[in-house]
């Protein structure tokens, strides 16, 4: 590394370290210029500027922690990333504290002169290592190297948010652009969705009809094998109506898994149909149409346990688009199913 390099280099991380990290103002005289200039909208110039900026932002964070990528020199030029992270207590340039946890970066790109020379021409050597240039850069920094003290003739290290804000800003429409356009075509693709839905699972049971049919005829006997119930062991249940069959009612409150809900058998064909009215009462309304059907193949039995229902709001379609409620709930149906298969074979 040339003796340049060297110098540069512990220039910017003594700075760095004096005034950043010790927060030292009594350090800027030592390394600011009087003929210093902030590029930032929000501090004066002169070593008073900079004092005035970080007493500034000092007053408006706590717990900061500093982070200094590699500092890379040329010559009498360097540049280096940064990064700050803490809390946001206090009000700086207008934004009154939130109290959150903020992270702000940037890069600084430095000139460091000998003598009176105020060559300004940093950016085009710098751009060769940086991949950037002073006019793409925000918080574009110049040091000068006095001959008896080394001092920063101009430097933007003033506006630790504002930038983010530019940049933001200068982002923010594309973004919101971009956003637009997916939120549009997320609600083309909802409003296009079917109300209506079926779900549906069969399973061959090794039983005959009127074996599988008697445990979902009678509610008594769902404990044994709805995979619902598995759900939530403690959940209360109360039956009205009928014992079984046609005006059976069954409802239950449970942990979040499972809610709260009725169930009411409005047809019993035996050994061949059941067909229940199924309201969910939370944590979200909704009625369907629920049947079970057993139809004798051989020395077995196809049970079929469907589902049908409606959509009726958007939000019913929206979350449908983002679920696959037919993955999701004809899982349970598939449980349910084997169970029912291993309670009707067992006691054939």
């Amino acid at each position: 590394m040339s003796e340049a390099k060297s110098d540069a280099k512990s220039i910017v991380r003594a700075y760095l370290r004096d005034v950043w990290e010790k927060r030292n103002l009594a350090a800027v005289d030592d390394y600011i210029a009087a003929s210093y200039v902030q590029h930032s909208k929000h501090a004066a110039p002169g070593r008073e500027g900079v004092k005035a900026f970080f007493t500034t932002l000092w007053g408006a964070i706590s717990e900061p922690v500093f982070e200094i990528g590699d500092v890379l020199a040329d010559g009498d030029r360097a540049c280096w990333r940064w990064q700050m992270r803490a809390r946001h207590t206090g009000a700086f340039q207008n934004i009154p504290a939130t109290g959150k946890v903020v992270t702000v970066s940037g890069i600084s790109i430095v000139r460091i002169e000998g003598g009176s020379s105020s060559s300004t021409g940093a950016s085009r050597t710098c751009s060769a290592f940086c991949n950037s240039s002073e006019s793409r850069v925000p918080n574009a920094r110049r040091l000068s190297l006095d001959k008896h003290r080394t001092r920063l003739t101009r430097a933007a290290l003033g506006d630790t948010f504002a930038p983010c804000r530019e940049r933001s800003g200068r982002m923010g429409l594309p973004i919101l652009g971009a956003v637009a356009v997916l939120v549009g075509l997320f609600v083309v693709v909802v409003a296009r969705r079917p109300a209506k839905f079926r779900i549906e699972r069969s399973l061959a049971v090794a039983a005959r009809p009127e074996r599988v049919f008697v445990h979902v005829n009678d509610f008594r006997r769902w404990g044994a094998w709805s995979p619902w119930e598995r759900m939530d062991p403690m959940m209360k249940k109360t039956f009205a109506g009928a014992a079984d069959g046609e005006g059976s009612i069954y409802s239950w409150v449970g942990n979040s898994k499972v809610g709260e809900g009725r169930m009411t058998i409005e047809k019993s064909t035996a050994p061949a149909l059941v067909v229940l009215k199924l309201e969910f009462l939370k944590p979200w309304q909704a009625t369907n149409a629920t049947t079970f059907s057993f139809v004798p193949e051989g020395d077995r039995t196809k049970v079929t346990w469907a589902m049908e229902g409606e959509n009726r709001t958007f939000a019913a379609k929206a979350f449908a688009t983002v679920m696959n409620m037919d993955k999701m709930v004809g899982k349970d149906f598939e449980k349910g199913l084997a169970n029912l298969k291993s309670l009707a074979e067992s006691a054939s």
